[in-house]
């Protein structure tokens, strides 16, 4: 069923924060020590505490009177000379509390860099999906899939307002795609947060325009990290963050982002039938990715010539069926590590004599889990590095030195794309 036009709106304003409770210090208001105050109030601001010097004093320089129920004006207290901290107050965004971060939080300071995108792909249909801004000159970022082959696409920012976007460069590889516009007003780029440090059980929001439905926040928590797109029937060197926040169709492009409202991930793909299993690329990998499309309007990845696999009991039973197989991975045991399952012919890994049944345990002194960590950690090196890989080989471990080679990866996988002119997708 084709989802319905996508209706971008403002994003809503946050309502105004109520300034914190002053305790009362005692029964005659002519005690406050408006000295101390003023100077405990500036050391407040210089570190974030506070986010509106007007606010902040206003609940200083009142007190509650429990005998008419209002807040009344201290009569001892002399009006502050607010032009000394000014600059101070500016520091921080109201309406922002930055020392407690919470849904509320994070939701309003994403939503002032979050966009919408419509893709017209000619004879694929037309699409929607999400975006976020990652700098002040115009550039966006968005996935692969939601741009497709196109040139141009409309963008929809935060103010409502629509421009054109220029396609910089596309990575099929990894599904990211950079655009560029030329805003005629000011820009608020995303804060990337560092996504290697994710935990299984940390709350994030995904955010995005799906279905049409402009500003739209889902929350659920991280489920696993680093999962392998292989096993997904996908296809990303980069892998991708698990989450039980809903993604749908629309969202592809937009942010995932923690209680701080730092982008930790981009929303790319969801399992088909199932609210609760999305995907998100690591935004720690992909940022290594959009440096390079807008330095050159494209990517490199880097692999060593092998096909792998997980080593986990499941996939060595499936192997085992095969007689031929099962022979080469003869005394392979389950466990942590990248199964070789394919050497490519003239290859780095052929030369160095690595063979099928090899399990790959470790990349430069770093552990593995499976085939896609394996995968992730080579794609990042640059092009001709020297790796170091720690092999598995019948119960020995021995040390074996590859070269990267250029990885040439296309196509676009089913993700989260919101099509009108074509068949229904999730």
């Amino acid at each position: 069923m084709a989802a319905p036009q996508q209706d971008p709106t403002n994003t809503p304003t946050p309502a105004p924060v109520s300034p914190p409770p002053v305790p009362h210090q005692s029964e005659s208001p002519s005690e406050l020590d408006w000295k101390g105050f003023t100077s405990g109030l500036r050391h407040a601001l210089e570190q974030g505490a506070l986010f509106g010097t007007g606010v902040a004093l206003m609940a200083a320089a009142t007190s509650h009177d429990p005998a008419i129920g209002r807040t009344v004006p201290h009569p001892s207290t002399p009006s502050p000379d607010l032009t000394a901290l000014t600059v101070q107050a500016k520091a921080v965004p109201v309406g922002i509390v930055e020392s407690e971060p919470s849904a509320v939080t994070a939701i309003a300071k994403i939503a002032r860099s979050t966009v919408s995108i419509v893709a017209d792909r000619k004879d694929d249909g037309v699409a929607t999906g999400s975006g976020f801004i990652v700098s002040e000159s115009g550039y966006l970022v968005t996935n692969n899939h939601v741009v497709g082959n196109c040139k141009e696409v409309g963008i929809t920012l935060p103010s409502g307002n629509r421009y054109p976007g220029i396609v910089v460069g596309r990575d099929p590889a990894s599904d990211l795609a950079v655009v560029k516009i030329q805003a005629k007003e000011p820009l608020t780029p995303v804060t990337f947060a560092d996504s290697d440090t994710l935990k299984p059980g940390e709350q994030v929001i995904a955010y995005g325009h799906p279905l049409g439905l402009s500003n739209t926040a889902t929350a659920g928590i991280v489920s696993a990290i680093h999962r392998p797109a292989a096993s997904l029937g996908l296809e990303n060197v980069l892998g991708f963050i698990q989450v039980d926040a809903p993604i749908n169709p629309g969202n592809s492009g937009g942010p995932l982002v923690n209680l701080r409202g730092e982008v930790v991930g981009i929303n790319s793909a969801k399992a088909q039938g199932e609210d609760n299993l999305g995907f998100a690329i690591p935004a720690t990998d992909a940022r290594r990715v959009i440096d390079q499309i807008i330095g050159s309007g494209f990517a490199t990845h880097s692999k060593i010539g092998v096909a792998a696999v997980d080593a986990s009991e499941r996939t060595l039973m499936m192997l085992r069926r095969n007689k031929a197989v099962g022979e080469l991975i003869k005394g392979v045991q389950p466990g942590n590590g990248a199964l070789v399952v394919e050497v490519e012919e003239g290859s780095s890994a052929e030369r160095a004599g690595l063979k099928i049944g090899d399990k790959i345990i470790a990349v430069d002194g770093v552990s593995i889990a499976n085939d896609g960590d394996l995968r992730r950690m080579v794609a990042q090196e640059p092009v001709g590095t020297s790796v170091q890989l720690s092999v598995d080989r019948g119960g020995r471990v021995k040390s074996v030195t590859v070269q990267t080679a250029l990885r040439d990866v296309s196509g676009s996988p089913f993700l989260a794309i919101a099509p009108f002119h074509s068949p229904a997708i999730g």
